[in-house]
């Protein structure tokens, strides 16, 4: 498989699912394989750098944000590999329809999302009232 598509809807407002899935710290909670991400900024824009590592290996990976527009989208490239991810996020009546799409420019995907971490970012984010989910993501105002 060479790309993905997955899409999940969340009661909650753009500028919430946004700060939420921009804040590093949160992203353990509903991408467990990742144990730990770190940027190079607090706040992310282009061409803020991200490093994150798995549960299973002390081995870091790299990212950079090669596209972003505030509360609509971002797009991560990993460094020195041609595996992509774009988070791009709509305003509906009821919240946010989040669209998750991964893609390689060359090969196939090796280890291809699936919905249960954007069923669990979901769950994470409806889970708290609104107020919550702007101190669960730190306030976050990205920039």
């Amino acid at each position: 498989m060479k790309e993905l598509k997955l899409c999940v809807k969340i009661n909650k407002p753009v500028e919430d699912v946004f700060a939420y899935a921009t804040d590093s710290k949160n992203t353990p909670t509903w991408y467990p394989s990742i144990k730990e991400e770190i940027p190079s900024s607090p706040i992310f824009k282009l061409g803020t750098k991200i490093k994150n590592r798995g549960e299973k290996t002390e081995l870091w990976n790299y990212y950079e944000i090669t596209d972003f527009e505030q509360d609509k989208t971002f797009t991560l490239s990993q460094l020195g590999t041609s595996y992509h991810v774009k988070y791009t996020f709509n305003k509906t009546e009821d919240g946010t329809e989040l669209e998750y799409y991964e893609w390689v420019d060359y090969g196939e995907l090796e280890e291809p999302a699936n919905m249960y971490n954007l069923e669990l970012l979901k769950s994470e984010l409806e889970k708290y009232s609104i107020g919550d989910n702007n101190e669960r993501a730190g306030n976050a105002k990205h920039n």
